[in-house]
């Protein structure tokens, strides 16, 4: 019998949207073990899991428990999610904020312009310090640069 973890059954369950997945083996002892390895919409690094010693059932779990989203960009619509709950940082006295890049749009009309510039995120707000944002779209900020990387 195969002890794999297999995920419970929630008919009602929406599929996890993920921007990434793949399957990766591992042997354990002179077993092959197949994990799929995924980054949901937004995330910078990789979960694994959803595994089995049978590549047809991890196979068949991408199937069943993943979407694979493609994005044309890192924009993150406000309709689809929101950030996660800021935790305190330490380059904000301990507030809770995160810094992200963000886009909103002036005006009510499809002509009017669209800024993407940054903003504070504090669980509840957009904020670019002084007011509160109309934000339409969002993305983590990326790495800072480092100049070792690029030698």
């Amino acid at each position: 019998m195969d002890n794999t973890y297999a995920p419970t059954e929630n008919k009602e369950q929406e599929k996890i949207k993920v921007e990434s997945i793949d399957t990766i083996v591992t042997m354990h002892g002179d077993k092959p073990y197949y994990e799929n390895k995924y980054r949901e919409v937004g995330d910078k690094g990789y979960h694994i899991g959803y595994s089995s010693y049978y590549l047809d059932v991890a196979l068949e779990y991408r199937k069943k428990y993943f979407e694979v989203v493609e994005r044309e960009s890192d924009w993150i619509p406000c309709s689809e999610r929101i950030p996660e709950e800021p935790k305190e940082n330490p380059v904000f006295d301990g507030k809770c904020l995160e810094v992200y890049l963000v886009t909103t749009k002036y005006g009510s009309s499809d002509q009017d312009k669209v800024y993407p510039f940054r903003a504070f995120w504090n669980g509840i707000n957009f904020t670019d310090g002084w007011r509160i944002l109309d934000v339409i779209a969002w993305m983590p900020l990326p790495e800072p640069y480092r100049k070792e990387q690029h030698e």
